[in-house]
């Protein structure tokens, strides 16, 4: 038995406060900063969805998407702390999940919601750069 031994690989390293993720040599790894804006109607959503939506910044905010071969990753803002949410199969889009929540993302609106309580979501839209078109 290899009680909490995971084998040979080891474990992702923390360095000066980044996550490290051991990728092959010749990997390239693609990233695209995105900035979103929230809003939602505060007459029409119910208690569940006004405390989801206190989950993101009030303001405009960054989401990091990085990706590696079949990996792809969504880096947000949520309750104040850095959340990491991984790609998982969709019917459209590109959805991303962590922890409780996920982050679906079409064309450039993306809904955030409670997985763990169904119609709790507002959605999201990209703030166009000054200059040129959105191209999330």
């Amino acid at each position: 038995m290899h009680g909490a031994s995971h084998g040979g690989s080891g474990p992702a390293h923390r360095v000066d406060n980044h996550l490290l993720i051991p990728l092959p040599a010749d990997e390239v790894v693609g990233r695209q900063d995105v900035e979103y804006t929230c809003s939602l109607d505060e007459k029409k959503a119910g208690d569940d969805v006004r405390s989801l939506r206190m989950s993101l910044p009030a303001d405009c905010f960054s989401v990091t998407y990085l990706s590696a071969d079949i990996m792809a990753l969504a880096v947000l803002p949520v309750d104040g702390r850095v959340m990491v949410f991984a790609n998982v199969v969709a019917g459209d889009g590109a959805k991303y999940v962590g922890d409780r929540y996920s982050w679906w993302a079409r064309g450039d609106q993306v809904t955030f919601a409670r997985e763990d309580k169904e119609g709790v979501s507002f959605t999201c839209h990209v703030v166009p750069s000054v200059g040129k078109p959105a191209d999330h």
